[in-house]
C-alpha cells in the first residue's frame, strides 16, 4: 500500500469570518467550509481543521492542510487509515 493509499485528499474552499461554522458537500472531492474564525495567525485554519475533524468523525490530528495555508482554497488530507472508523456526517 503506498502514500496516496493513505489518505483521502480534499479540496476546501474557506470562507472565514462567517456569522457561523459550517460545511457543505459540493461533490465527493470538493467541500465549502465557512468558519468564524478570522485568517489571522492561522485561527482560521485551525477552525478549519477543528470543523472537518467533527465532520468526518475524527480526531484532528488525523486531518492536514498540505496545501494552501495562506489562500482560501485548500487541499487536505484525511487520514483513511483512521477514516475507516470514522464516518462522514451528513
Amino acid at each position: 500500500m503506498g502514500y496516496r493509499d493513505l489518505f483521502m485528499k480534499i479540496f476546501v474552499q474557506v470562507k472565514p469570518g462567517a456569522r457561523e461554522t459550517s460545511i457543505k458537500k459540493i461533490n465527493e472531492t470538493s467541500y465549502a467550509v465557512a468558519v468564524k474564525e478570522r485568517p489571522q495567525e492561522g485561527k482560521a485554519n485551525e477552525a478549519v481543521i477543528k470543523a472537518l475533524a467533527g465532520h468526518f468523525d475524527m480526531p484532528k490530528s488525523r486531518i492536514d492542510i498540505v496545501r494552501g495555508h495562506s489562500s482560501s482554497r485548500k487541499h487536505v488530507n484525511i487520514d483513511m487509515e483512521y477514516a475507516k472508523h470514522g464516518k462522514e456526517k451528513n
